[in-house]
């Protein structure tokens, strides 16, 4: 248990710096502002594009750390980012990538 216990927060750590989920978080937030301000009202409709928006954020994000993985893994500030440092492959960054983008296209297109 202890064992388990101890990747489940690396794990989510990779993924969270695999999808820049602080700055993919602020970019859909300036959305659902932008959404807010035209609207003038809070309506539960805009979480449906909102979660969209999020997911192919975070997708492209993910892409950009695959396309970059050569780069990236000669220079001092981003060697240690998740592919480069070999914390996941780079057929996982690309599949994570691809699901994530899947599923916000799905969502903006229902």
């Amino acid at each position: 248990m202890g064992k388990h216990a101890s990747k489940q927060p690396k794990q989510k750590s990779v993924f969270v710096e695999l999808t820049k989920l602080p700055i993919t978080a602020m970019v859909t937030s300036t959305a659902a502002t932008g959404y807010l301000l035209q609207s003038e009202k809070l309506e539960w409709a805009m979480a449906i594009p909102m979660a969209g928006l999020l997911l192919l954020a975070m997708g492209s994000a993910a892409l950009n750390h695959c396309q970059e993985v050569t780069i990236d893994s000669k220079m001092t500030r981003t060697k240690n980012r998740p592919i480069p440092s070999g914390r996941i492959t780079l057929a996982q960054g690309l599949f994570i990538s691809g699901l994530l983008m899947l599923l916000g296209l799905y969502l903006l297109a229902s």
